[in-house]
């Protein structure tokens, strides 16, 4: 086998690389906050080949299962991008009922929108109510019935309309639609 030709052989280049040359694009994330190679892997290809394998195919790249260490066979495997892409520094994990996901893996698993879930939490809610909170067609309950209470609350329709990013229109059909016997008039006038 050629080295300089082989997909594993560049892994392991570049991972050194990054963890020690600080002209490399990524080092300020690796070698930079003191990620670094293990002895073993370091000096020798054959046994970061030995410990590591052959790179499944060419959409895997190595991957540190607990970010905040090092390269060393314990803490490293081949995954794709979309397993990379769940174990970063900024990933955002949520346990419910003891199973521990991204946010992503929960929109996902819910069949509901990432952003969804990632607005909810920017708002400030609870993780596990911005996972649980279920969508009606299309639209996030909670937020109206945060919306309605304050209407409830005495605030005038156009400024619950400005602080939704909506119209009065889009509001009083909504709050029409949940209040179908129109006793909450009043809110409209």
């Amino acid at each position: 086998m050629l080295k300089a030709k082989n997909s594993t052989y560049r892994s392991w280049q570049s991972m050194k690389a990054r963890c020690y040359n600080p002209n490399h694009l990524k080092y300020l994330d690796y070698g930079g906050r003191g990620i670094t190679v293990c002895e073993e892997w370091k000096n020798s290809f054959e046994k970061f080949l030995e410990d590591m394998g052959e790179k499944p195919d060419s959409s895997y790249s190595i991957e540190r299962i607990n970010n905040n260490l090092g390269y060393f066979k314990e803490n490293c495997k081949w995954a794709t991008k979309k397993e990379q892409s769940n174990n970063r520094r900024n990933c955002i994990n949520i346990t419910i009922n003891g199973e521990n996901l991204t946010v992503t893996q929960w929109a996902e698993k819910l069949g509901v929108s990432n952003m969804t879930l990632r607005n909810r939490i920017k708002r400030g809610w609870d993780l596990e109510e911005a996972v649980k909170t279920k969508i009606v067609k299309g639209k996030d309950t909670r937020r109206f019935e945060l919306l309605f209470e304050l209407l409830d609350k005495g605030m005038s329709l156009e400024d619950v309309a400005l602080i939704a990013y909506s119209t009065p229109e889009k509001i009083q059909k909504a709050y029409e639609r949940r209040n179908k016997n129109n006793e909450n008039e009043k809110y409209f006038k």
